[in-house]
């Protein structure tokens, strides 16, 4: 079995044997109150190198408490740094984790469920940057899920954005899995960093040169995916400033069992800018839910293309997804980052507040008109040891 050199012990019998000046506790229900919270105090206790104790995991939810990709991303994390984790159970409202060592090699995690695969990648990606040697992951789960980030998404949003902070990630898609099923599977690799993450500053949001974006069906008429593709089209071609000399690139991907796990389909979109820029929208389908016997498929290809000119004409340097990812790579960076951004969402209020509680980092938020802010921070410049 995957976890059976996992060290697990009661938080009671844990605690006993911490150095209690080093623990920190983290209010699990703060803001965002979900996941968000976990995975942020998670990788800082494991970057900081120092027990955290969170606790009213998820409290708010109708369904409180660790759910199978909560706790599968603990137990990986917990593997990568050579931890301890205790309170580590479904439907655990309190968890504490004490970090080891960073480790470099090979890990595999099965959340046995559609929960996203990507949210994984977010909890353990900053702490292998720190890693002696290159780190690889076997995910399995969901990879285009509604409520998370889908796959093609981290690859052409948030990889290239990452970057700029000197991250170096790959991701294969072995299988795709979708909602109720999931069973899809990824292959990451993340390079270690040879000393501090690079400040990055998004300032200037410049001209839209081009829009690419993919739509992916799996075991649905390919009619859903091109009339989906259409709508986008056309909604970006009418709401896109600039629109006509701008090159709009949209493919689909049709796949089906075994190359995927149950029936769906979404889209993702991605637009650059002449400043560098890069900015991302998604709209995933659950046959049952939209899509086929739901919303029409068109409907599936306008809310992920309205959403990317939203943010494109406030200006944004970053769309509302990639917010809070930003944070902790800001806060760990070597000098200032500095990020203008739409109206700040829960998440991304939840990554400031946890970092901060978490790092010496300091976050300030100035407010540029009504809904265009910048977000700032002086980096610890965290260095791999």
């Amino acid at each position: 079995m995957l976890f059976t050199r996992l060290n697990r012990l009661n938080a009671r019998e844990l605690v006993s044997k911490m150095d209690q000046r080093t623990l920190r506790t983290i209010d699990g229900s703060l803001l965002e109150g979900g996941g968000q919270v976990l995975r942020v105090a998670a990788a800082c206790a494991v970057i900081m190198q120092h027990p955290v104790t969170i606790n009213k995991i998820r409290a708010r939810r109708s369904a409180p408490g660790l759910k199978s990709q909560h706790l599968k991303g603990l137990e990986v994390l917990c593997l990568i740094c050579q931890g301890k984790l205790a309170g580590g159970s479904l439907n655990s409202a309190e968890v504490t984790v004490t970090p080891g060592p960073i480790n470099a090699g090979h890990f595999e995690a099965d959340i046995q469920t559609a929960g996203s695969v990507m949210l994984i990648i977010q909890l353990v990606l900053p702490c292998c940057l720190y890693a002696p040697g290159p780190t690889s992951l076997s995910l399995r789960g969901g990879t285009d899920t509604d409520m998370a980030p889908p796959v093609d998404y981290t690859k052409n949003v948030f990889a290239p954005i990452a970057s700029k902070f000197g991250v170096d990630m790959s991701i294969d898609v072995t299988r795709r899995g979708f909602f109720p099923r999931g069973g899809g599977e990824i292959q990451a690799t993340i390079k270690n960093i040879p000393g501090s993450l690079t400040a990055v500053n998004l300032l200037e949001f410049g001209k839209v040169l081009k829009v690419e974006g993919v739509c992916v069906i799996a075991d649905l008429p390919d009619h859903l995916a091109d009339t989906a593709i259409d709508a986008a089209r056309a909604t970006l071609q009418r709401g896109l400033p600039g629109a006509a000399d701008v090159h709009i690139n949209i493919k689909k991907e049709v796949t089906s069992y075994p190359n995927a796990v149950g029936k769906g389909f979404g889209i993702v979109l991605w637009l650059r800018t002449s400043t560098d820029v890069v900015l991302g929208a998604t709209c995933i389908s659950k046959a049952g839910k939209r899509g086929e016997r739901g919303t029409p498929a068109d409907v599936v290809g306008v809310e992920a293309a309205q959403a990317l000119i939203e943010d494109c004409k406030l200006g944004a340097c970053v769309d509302r997804h990639m917010q809070d990812q930003m944070i902790l790579l800001m806060g760990l960076a070597a000098g200032k980052s500095s990020v203008v951004c739409g109206p700040l969402t829960q998440h991304t209020l939840t990554a400031i507040e946890i970092m901060q509680q978490s790092t010496p980092v300091k976050f300030t938020v100035d407010k540029m008109n009504d809904s265009l802010f910048k977000i700032s921070c002086d980096g610890i410049g965290m260095k791999r040891s």
